[in-house]
């Protein structure tokens, strides 16, 4: 058997004293089950000199992380030569991309031409949106990323609108995608999600010390998502605490951020005590209310509203309906 493609010279000699006579010699070829063997270069490139493939089959156009090539696609028999992620092509002769990342500004300290960090062995870039680590630990914080990511592996196509909460052990990190569903998709490095009481997630790593981001998602507002990236990587000295002392139009009347305490001592106090506008809203909604001393305005009266979900408490002014405090677990009245 021949154990690679390359060339056979077959000849036959007598070395005898005698006549022979060949009358039936036969050289068979049997293909064999390998149809295409490519070898490459760390950033998709081919190594020609050992790759092969079988004689008389079909183009295979598929090839580096499973990207179709583009070549010999012009009248003239040559091509671009790239590969085709989805939203961008990428040239393996250079190993980057000739459009910047649409993910750009989440990985501030790369190139927005590099391909996989610069690291190819270490890390894929399924979609040409955002690298992933090749072992299945999202390298990403933001959240649409990672869903598309679960997604492409249909370890989340039921439940879509679920919050989806992905926890990164390595990183101590937990992002979660708000919706208005029931429950939460829970991954813990990059694992197949699965359901979980809603905040429950969130609520246990932050007692471990994890750090939550809340970026947009289905179900968010402006707020929700302005308050998500001040908790999360200090965004907040770029962009002014976006939401204001008015909340939402989904909050209605129900509460404002109170005039007493500066924008970063709401941020801080929130942060510190594991609050959110979403819980804020929740606790007046559907949590138990008790008579609060008011000691900003005495006069206007306050009431203290519990969220059902994480037992801690939050006082309204009940005339301006502004936020006099807020307490964190086992915070004593």
């Amino acid at each position: 058997s021949v154990p690679k493609n390359g060339y056979l010279l077959v000849y036959v000699s007598n070395e005898s004293n005698f006549t022979v006579f060949f009358d039936n010699l036969q050289v068979v070829h049997k293909p064999g089950p390998i149809v295409e063997e490519t070898h490459y270069y760390p950033f998709g490139l081919t190594m020609a000199g050992i790759s092969s493939k079988a004689a008389a089959k079909q183009e295979n156009r598929f090839k580096y992380n499973g990207k179709e090539l583009q070549y010999q696609e012009f009248n003239d028999g040559s091509g671009l030569n790239m590969y085709d992620y989805g939203k961008r092509m990428q040239d393996p002769q250079l190993g980057r991309w000739h459009v910047t990342d649409p993910m750009c500004e989440m990985g501030r300290r790369w190139s927005p031409f590099t391909y996989a960090f610069n690291n190819p062995i270490r890390f894929i870039d399924p979609d040409g949106m955002w690298s992933f680590d090749a072992k299945g630990n999202a390298s990403t914080s933001d959240a649409a990323e990672i869903i598309a990511f679960l997604n492409s592996l249909k370890g989340a196509e039921k439940g879509k609108n679920d919050d989806v909460v992905n926890v990164n052990t390595k990183n101590k990190e937990v992002v979660v995608t708000k919706t208005k569903d029931d429950f939460d998709l829970v991954s813990v490095d990059g694992s197949k999600p699965i359901k979980a009481v809603k905040g429950e997630t969130e609520k246990d790593y932050k007692k471990k010390g994890f750090s939550t981001l809340h970026p947009e998602g289905v179900g968010m507002d402006v707020a929700d998502f302005g308050f998500s990236l001040v908790w999360s990587k200090g965004i907040c000295n770029l962009l002014t605490f976006i939401f204001s002392r008015n909340t939402s139009d989904e909050t209605g009347s129900l509460w404002n951020y109170g005039s007493n305490k500066s924008d970063n001592k709401w941020q801080n106090q929130f942060e510190q005590r594991g609050w959110t506008p979403e819980q804020v809203t929740q606790a007046i909604k559907e949590g138990e209310s008790f008579p609060a001393t008011n000691n900003i305005n005495p006069a206007n009266g306050a009431t203290r509203f519990v969220n059902p979900t994480t037992g801690r408490s939050v006082v309204i002014d009940n005339k301006t309906r502004e936020i006099i405090h807020v307490g964190g677990d086992g915070f004593k009245y």
